[in-house]
């Protein structure tokens, strides 16, 4: 029982560290809901304004789940190379001595 507890609990630590299931799964997320919301509201909406409104906020809320993607696998990247070169990243604002 104790071997199929630590086998599962691995796969998920592996899932959600190695592979990024939870950044890609939010990302998706986000694609999937805006183009199923848009597909439902896009037939109802009438004049130019209200559609408009509409493709601005598909492009707004795909564009934040894919800055929030890229900001957070730039930040792992940069505390994977920090941990590889054994130095600490310098911070903005430190001075180099």
């Amino acid at each position: 029982m104790r071997n199929a507890l630590e086998a599962a609990l691995q796969f998920i630590d592996r899932l959600f560290n190695r592979h990024k299931l939870m950044r890609r799964g939010i990302v998706l997320w986000a694609i999937l809901a805006v183009s199923v919301a848009m597909y439902a509201i896009i037939p109802r909406i009438t004049g130019d304004t209200g559609l408009v409104a509409a493709l601005t906020a598909v492009i707004g809320l795909v564009g934040t789940a894919i800055a929030f993607y890229n900001t957070a696998r730039d930040r792992e990247n940069d505390r994977d190379s920090a941990k590889t070169d054994g130095r600490r990243k310098p911070a903005p604002g430190d001075r180099e001595t």
